[in-house]
């Protein structure tokens, strides 16, 4: 089969971003080809309503605001080609974002997710790389499984969910709701392994395709959806699973367990949850549970200080041999 864009149904998040929104919209309105493009629209008012109604040849929904993963929902009931696209409402797209994914889709066989990795940004305005619309490079990460993936969040080909393309049958299987309970708003990592359970995955190499904005409203930061400590376990065992699968996702995990848990703990765990355990309670805990060891704390703990950095330098290159560098190819 030759996929064409009629066979990707383009689908933008929003929520009371109506700005953010139409930026977003223009960057898909660029891509080439024949587009069918859908707005899903969560917001409590009808600001955004009112701009999409000057894009004649968009589709428009608007989504239940008391119904948890509302857009996710509407989106999964939407999916009637083979591919979906998935934009956040904050984010851009390079105009030859598009076409560089079919090129992809109509060279290998049985992809299953496609994503970009990030350009982030930090301004209302789109940033001025992105009107400088280089040409996109098309070396890319061809991931072969699914134990693969999940480890290459913690890696160099990090894709990102937002500008993705997935294969609609998987993604109609997941149950959101489920993956948020276990996970708390780390989800989306957990959530995107899961949908690749078949198939193969594809991360672009070139920053460019998609730029990524950060900004105040977004829900990262946000105390009054912050993780509990059992959240932040039941990630980190999640990825462990995966990583015991090969010596190599074991080394990407041995390295970046400990660092990874104390980031989403300053970060994304609630204030309230911060105070029941220090910093050493959590990774003693983390320790009773098996979920990172002596040799791993050891590790983190020589990476904190200058001497020791230096004298470890031998181990760290061991550590850090790149697993995916077999994996980086072009089209």
């Amino acid at each position: 089969m030759i996929f064409s864009t009629s066979d990707i149904r383009l689908f933008i998040w929003t929520a009371n971003r109506p700005i953010y929104c139409q930026q977003a919209l223009e960057s898909l309105l660029a891509q080439q080809g024949e587009l069918d493009i859908w707005v899903l629209d969560n917001s409590d008012n009808n600001e955004t309503a009112e701009i999409i109604k000057l894009y004649h040849n968009v589709n428009y929904v608007k989504t239940d605001t008391n119904i948890n993963f509302a857009n996710f929902k509407k989106m999964q009931e939407l999916m009637q080609k083979p591919y979906a696209l998935t934009l956040c409402d904050d984010d851009l797209l390079h105009p030859n974002y598009l076409q560089l994914a079919l090129k992809a889709l109509n060279k290998y066989s049985d992809i299953s997710f496609i994503g970009p990795k990030q350009n982030q940004f930090f301004t209302s305005e789109p940033p001025k790389d992105y009107y400088k619309r280089n040409t996109l490079s098309d070396k890319h990460w061809m991931i072969d499984n699914q134990a693969d993936f999940a480890l290459s969040f913690w890696d160099t080909p990090s894709p990102s969910w937002s500008g993705s393309i997935i294969k609609s049958q998987y993604y109609k299987n997941i149950n959101p709701d489920r993956i948020k309970q276990l996970y708390g708003k780390l989800f989306d990592w957990p959530l995107l392994v899961e949908v690749m359970s078949k198939g193969k995955a594809i991360s672009f190499w070139d920053k460019q395709c998609f730029f990524y904005r950060i900004h105040k409203n977004q829900d990262t930061v946000c105390n009054a959806t912050g993780i509990t400590i059992d959240q932040l376990s039941n990630w980190l065992q999640f990825f462990r699973q995966y990583a015991l699968k090969n010596r190599g996702l074991y080394k990407i995990y041995f390295r970046r367990a400990v660092t990874n848990v104390l980031a989403n703990w300053r970060v994304f765990t609630s204030k309230e949850e911060r105070k029941k355990k220090t910093e050493a309670e959590l990774l003693q805990f983390l320790k009773d549970k098996k979920l990172i060891n002596k040799y791993m704390l050891l590790y983190y703990n020589m990476n904190q200080k200058t001497i020791t950095k230096i004298l470890s330098i031998p181990f760290k290159i061991y550590c850090k041999k790149n697993y995916y560098k077999k994996t980086l190819k072009s089209l």
